[in-house]
């Protein structure tokens, strides 16, 4: 089982606002950990952009009060939920892929 941690994400996308997002990629698949208003929708894509799984949101109250440019007081809480629930996904589509060899 692989476990991905947020050094395992590359940071994409533009600084300070909710266009960023995660990347980790490996040799089949992309998980991607997209910014959004509930926290965090997390995605599994295989390396042609296809989504593999229906995306799962963190759903964490980030409510527009508490963000600066580019940081809310509970981002931490809402990163930490969407490695938790990439981990799973991930390791799930890993699974079907070692499956279906």
């Amino acid at each position: 089982m692989k476990r991905l941690v947020l050094g395992s994400f590359k940071r994409e996308g533009q600084q300070g606002s909710y266009a960023h997002y995660f990347s980790y990629k490996d040799d089949s698949l992309e998980v991607c950990l997209e910014a959004c208003l509930s926290g965090y929708d997390i995605a599994i894509y295989d390396l042609k952009q296809n989504l593999l799984v229906p995306k799962e949101c963190t759903n964490i109250d980030m409510s527009l009060g508490e963000i600066a440019p580019g940081f809310s007081m509970l981002t931490s809480d809402a990163i930490e939920k969407a490695i938790k629930i990439a981990n799973k996904l991930y390791n799930k589509e890993l699974r079907k892929d070692k499956n279906n060899d």
